[in-house]
């Protein structure tokens, strides 16, 4: 049996094998040369959470710069929501001298502790008002001074912001107020003196003379008694300078009563004693007057005057009569 003999072609075998061999490296080499490429260029690019970064700072980095990096020391300018601060600080917060400039026009300045008006301050409202005292809590607490807009002044005592305690108030027109303060009001005990000389110490609520008080007058008058919204009101002594004197009710300022005591200095120089029914300081009712000799007349008053149906008592006859009275005058 024979065997079938296949050629073997040497040469061209041999050059097929290298070719192959060639472009396989080459595309190895490219390849190669490619990923390298890729690979470099992908991580050259910046990744979202870099491109975030290079932007702002993350909510860490801002609590971190918040209560780290960004406690501020030193004098430094800041604006706020209500206003702008130039001064000193201290870990962040205003503390030190400084002054604030509030966006509605008031502008303080002087002493800052944690973040809040405290020490000695002078703070210029935009009306134009000064208060010149100490703080405290970021209010007007303790001895301060101020000059309002309208030209009234205070001098004493505030408790968160208000005038509180005793102080002095002084108004444009020169009336002087010294004693209690409650809330911002004139309230409690205190004394007014007024420009044209007289002089009220009593209690005093809102500003006005309210309850019990006693007045003085620059005429050499006093009054002891009840008071109602700065009028003499209820019952109450009043004093003449003459040496007359009024004891009975008031109402709105007139000596008004059913039945009160007046003794009234006559032009002779001798006193009457009135008793009985006052409207406005007009005897009125029914009523007694007794003269300082012993004589006195008793009946109904109008206008003043004696009207009417009277009993009268005259001491040199030591008897009481009976007469018919017109405006004050006895008919015969």
């Amino acid at each position: 049996m024979s065997r079938k003999m296949v050629p073997i072609l040497y040469g061209k075998k041999k050059s097929t094998n290298n070719s192959t061999v060639i472009l396989l490296s080459i595309l190895t080499v490219v390849l190669s040369l490619g990923l390298l490429v890729i690979v470099g260029f992908r991580n050259s690019l910046p990744s979202p959470a870099d491109l975030s970064d290079s932007n702002s700072m993350d909510r860490s980095d801002i609590e971190s710069d918040t209560h780290e990096s960004k406690k501020l020391n030193g004098v430094f300018t800041v604006n706020y929501i209500d206003g702008e601060y130039i001064g000193d600080f201290m870990d962040g917060m205003r503390h030190g001298e400084g002054t604030f400039i509030y966006t509605n026009g008031d502008v303080y300045v002087g002493d800052f502790e944690y973040d809040q008006r405290s020490g000695d301050g002078i703070l210029s409202y935009a009306d134009g008002s000064v208060l010149e005292g100490v703080f405290r809590n970021d209010k007007p607490n303790g001895a301060c001074e101020v000059t309002f807009a309208n030209g009234d002044s205070y001098s004493g005592n505030y408790h968160n912001g208000l005038m509180s305690g005793t102080g002095t108030y002084t108004y444009k027109n020169g009336t002087v107020y010294t004693g209690d303060f409650t809330q911002g009001r004139l309230e409690g005990v205190g004394k007014i003196a007024y420009t044209n000389g007289d002089i009220y110490e009593g209690s005093v609520v809102d500003g006005a003379c309210q309850g019990d008080g006693k007045l003085n007058y620059a005429n050499g008058d006093n009054y002891v008694g009840s008071f109602v919204n700065n009028k003499l009101e209820g019952y109450g002594v009043y004093n003449y300078a003459d040496g007359s004197i009024y004891r009975g009710n008031f109402t709105n300022g007139g000596q008004t009563d059913t039945d009160c005591y007046l003794k009234s200095k006559q032009k002779d120089g001798s006193y009457v004693v009135y008793e009985g029914g006052i409207q406005n300081g007009v005897f009125t009712g029914s009523g007694k007057l007794s003269y300082e000799n012993g004589d006195w007349v008793k009946g109904n008053f109008v206008g003043g005057k004696l009207n009417g149906k009277a009993e009268y008592y005259q001491k040199i006859y030591d008897s009481v009569r009976t007469g018919e009275y017109v405006n004050g005058v006895l008919k015969d």
